[in-house]
């Protein structure tokens, strides 16, 4: 935290006492410039992961459960599919790149034009 406003005496020393939130942290108090700064290094524990809200509420009844190791059917990729259009993102960096990088990225992507 580099800005405060008003006195920052009193969350320094929140800081400084709760021994719990700096855990895994190492903790140097330096004086600069006649104030006085707290240096944190180190890192701290992942946190757990929040709990959902919604862990408790029964699923949909249409639904059908995955079983972990079970593959998705594929769409049939035989069908010829329809022409992709360029979106503008496309066409700007087909503008703006120089010719060799723009070949080299439709060339690998297998789209010409």
């Amino acid at each position: 935290m580099y800005g405060t406003w008003g006195d920052p005496e009193p969350l320094q020393e929140e800081l400084i006492a709760d021994e719990e939130w700096r855990a895994g942290t190492h903790l140097s108090v330096q004086e600069i410039a006649g104030q006085r700064v707290l240096r944190f290094s180190g890192r701290p524990p992942n946190p757990a992961a929040p709990r959902s809200r919604y862990a408790e509420e029964p699923r949909e009844a249409g639904r059908t459960e995955v079983e972990p190791g079970a593959r998705r059917p594929t769409p049939d990729r035989s069908a010829p599919s329809a022409p992709r259009r360029r979106g503008p993102v496309r066409r700007l960096a087909a503008d703006v790149l120089p010719p060799v990088v723009t070949r080299a990225i439709r060339r690998r992507s297998g789209g010409g034009r």
